[in-house]
């Protein structure tokens, strides 16, 4: 029996990766049914439903705020909303990136943290779960605000994309804020204490279908990607994510953090989220093919690092103590 329970909680972790190389497939494929998808505002409904679970997963008691949680909020926050964007930009204007490509990137750095993949690292890490959770939460949040300016100066400043902030925040509110606000009023009515983890496959499954329903309208363009485009897209992005973990693990040693509270600020601050990523691109107008497949590269090899990081990090601290 425990044999088995590992054998499901290893297929659980191994559902959205094996589901989105599964989408890039069966967009190359089988393209119809995405196209239908996308032409009847699947995406969106998919991404409202993203949300709508996220905000009833959400469990924030226990928190408690007080001035070193404020200051190490505003470090957080200046570390993944604009430090982040800012070294996009520099990337994409130094390295000349083709438009949608740069768009993806760029559209990456400037998310917030990952909806639930920084805090579960953090907790096999052996970090402080409550402060990732605090974190990621108000990171994304705030980010509903601040996105459609930066996301709008960053694209314009790399000679790339015009967007309009106001749609883009309308978009944001829709697609993320009012769903994740009513998956907590629902959460409250129902007076659940624990979400079950079955939620997390459903969100996982709605990711699989937006990524699938976008790629299907662009197939054609990832065709026309060279290896090398997929070669610097990787290295680009590992360089962003390590340069902000970097940042973030110098920042918690200069505020004074416990070695916990440190993994929780690196792990979540350095992570952008996939979700709001696709939320965006389905907001305004680019070559979404290319640019998702940035972003999908971003998410694999940020997920991919930090887990070795995790293991690592327990390790270390295990053998001290």
């Amino acid at each position: 029996m425990r044999f088995g329970r590992i054998s499901l909680h290893s297929l659980q972790k191994l559902y959205l990766p094996t589901g989105l190389l599964a989408a890039l497939f069966c967009a190359l494929q089988l393209p119809a049914p995405g196209i239908f998808l996308a032409a009847h505002h699947g995406v969106q409904l998919f991404i409202f439903i993203i949300f709508l679970v996220s905000g009833y997963q959400t469990d924030n008691r226990g928190v408690q705020l007080n001035k070193k949680l404020l200051q190490l909020f505003t470090v957080a926050a200046l570390i993944s909303l604009v430090l982040g964007p800012l070294l996009g930009v520099i990337l994409v204007q130094l390295l000349h990136l083709t438009p949608a490509i740069a768009a993806g990137l760029i559209i990456m750095s400037t998310m917030p943290p990952t909806i639930s993949s920084g805090i579960v690292i953090t907790v096999i890490s052996g970090g402080n779960a409550l402060l990732a959770l605090f974190l990621t939460i108000s990171l994304n949040l705030l980010a509903i605000l601040t996105i459609p300016f930066t996301l709008s100066l960053c694209l314009q400043a790399a000679g790339q994309i015009t967007i309009d902030r106001k749609a883009l925040l309308l978009t944001m509110v829709i697609l993320v804020l009012a769903p994740f606000l009513l998956g907590r009023i629902i959460r409250k009515i129902n007076k659940t204490k624990s979400a079950s983890r079955l939620w997390n496959s459903v969100n996982s499954s709605c990711v699989i279908l937006v990524v699938y329903a976008s790629l299907a309208m662009t197939a054609k363009t990832l065709g026309r990607m060279g290896w090398e485009e997929y070669v610097l897209i990787a290295a680009l992005a590992v360089f962003i994510h390590l340069f902000l973990f970097g940042v973030s693990f110098l920042s918690g040693i200069k505020l004074g953090l416990t070695n916990s509270d440190n993994k929780a600020l690196c792990f979540v601050t350095s992570q952008k989220t996939l979700s709001v990523a696709l939320a965006v691109i389905a907001g305004i107008s680019i070559d979404t093919g290319s640019a998702i497949i940035a972003c999908l590269i971003f998410h694999f090899l940020q997920i991919f690092t930090d887990s070795f990081f995790a293991a690592r990090w327990q390790s270390r601290t295990t053998t001290s103590s």
